[in-house]
């Protein structure tokens, strides 16, 4: 029986926005660099990613952000500080805004089941995202506070431990396949996949289940069945 729902925060219940493209256009400005923002910002992911997996021992998300640009500003020939130039970045993170589905089902949902986020985040940046509405989690953790990120099984035990569930009482739902539902199969808890820019997901998806919004989560807490497309 499903006792807790925990939720992935950015892409699944906040929204990112264009933030970090806009970010990455103010840095190549600064730099007086004619790169295409939205390259700049692919690759940045791309190198954001590598350089999580790597860590030998945790550290921050703002300092892999500037390991992040660094490594950017190497690759791209451009002769200017990263430790200057990576403000707008990290002032990104902030004010971003919840999807417009998300606190009316939470609201419903507090009801019946616990609630919390589990984010691969700096604790400061999410928790005034979370903003006002911290009343609708029984608990709000970072890979800030586990010392660990998804889809490392570290995260996600570490996780299992401070909510005080067992596996089979939980339900995680997030947006990437890759850190949200293989991290969170691969502890044995069940996951749902919120494609929300309906995409088009590989009959091998390794989801329990998939929905487009926080609406349809409804529908599979009210019948759990197996759902992959």
């Amino acid at each position: 029986m499903i006792k807790a729902l925990v939720f992935d925060c950015y892409g699944t219940i906040i929204s990112t926005g264009n933030g970090s493209v806009e970010a990455s256009k103010i840095i190549l400005n600064n730099v007086k660099s004619q790169i295409d923002p939205k390259i700049f910002y692919k690759t940045w992911k791309k190198i954001h990613k590598e350089n999580i997996q790597k860590l030998k021992h945790f550290c921050t998300e703002e300092k892999i952000f500037n390991n992040d640009l660094k490594m950017l500003f190497q690759e791209y020939g451009i002769k200017n500080s990263p430790r200057k130039n990576i403000k707008p970045m990290l002032n990104s993170l902030y004010n971003r805004k919840y999807f417009d589905d998300v606190i009316i089902n939470l609201v419903q949902l507090k009801n019946k089941y616990s609630i919390f986020i589990a984010s691969n985040s700096d604790t400061k940046p999410l928790m005034e995202n979370v903003g006002n509405e911290k009343y609708l989690f029984n608990g709000i953790y970072t890979s800030e506070i586990l010392r660990a990120y998804k889809p490392s099984n570290i995260f996600f035990e570490k996780l299992l431990i401070k909510i005080n569930y067992n596996k089979d009482e939980v339900l995680f739902i997030g947006d990437s396949i890759e850190d949200d539902i293989i991290g969170a199969n691969t502890v044995g808890l069940k996951s749902v996949l919120v494609n929300r820019k309906n995409k088009v997901i590989d009959e091998n998806c390794p989801a329990n289940y998939i929905i487009n919004n926080i609406y349809e989560l409804n529908n599979i807490l009210n019948s759990i069945r197996p759902h992959c497309i």
